[in-house]
């Protein structure tokens, strides 16, 4: 009797953890994809005033390409930069459009870690340095596709898709900080 009890306070606990992992993604996706609507000219919701005082994902932008042409710069390369595109020597370079921006795994993390009980300091941690990894990686891809590029590397690209390759280093890489933070947790309890 006692152990169908725990097992099903287990149950229900891990029902109670999808069911938030599963709404906080969404929210937080669905805010991301208004936030695109509202500040793309031309989208449905598009409003101008938004478009000027929060356009948070043009700012995310161009600290991702920042970044991104600060690391080539350091590494050598004289990369040219515009307001979407980043490449070297007029090569086809990137071009940074909102699915390479890493807002859906930004989603998918900040739900997976909201999801599990807050744990106070620990949670904010481990949540901002989970977030600052999917961006390091991202910057670190940017970086070696317009390096890849530059150098006419395109036809490897009709192969293999880059977006897969990352997604699955970001998770790779998620997976090892969330079981860090859950064994972190666990000790100190």
């Amino acid at each position: 009797m006692y152990k169908t009890r725990l097992h099903l306070a287990t149950y229900k606990t891990q029902i109670v953890f999808l069911v938030k992992l599963i709404t906080i993604y969404l929210a937080l996706y669905f805010i991301v994809k208004i936030f695109i609507g509202v500040t793309s000219e031309g989208g449905a919701l598009y409003s101008p005033w938004l478009d000027i005082h929060f356009d948070v994902i043009s700012g995310f932008r161009n600290i991702l390409l920042g970044f991104s042409e600060y690391l080539l710069n350091t590494l050598g390369y004289d990369p040219q930069r515009t307001e979407f595109t980043l490449n070297i020597d007029n090569s086809p370079g990137i071009r940074l459009v909102y699915a390479c921006m890493g807002f859906e795994l930004i989603c998918g993390y900040t739900a997976l870690i909201l999801a599990y009980p807050f744990y106070g300091k620990r949670t904010v941690i481990y949540l901002l340095s989970g977030i600052v990894l999917i961006e390091l990686l991202n910057i670190i891809r940017i970086c070696g596709l317009t390096i890849l590029f530059s150098h006419g590397h395109m036809s490897w690209f009709d192969t293999v898709d880059h977006h897969d390759i990352f997604n699955f280093t970001v998770v790779i890489s998620l997976i090892i900080v969330y079981i860090t933070y859950l064994k972190g947790i666990k000790s100190a309890e």
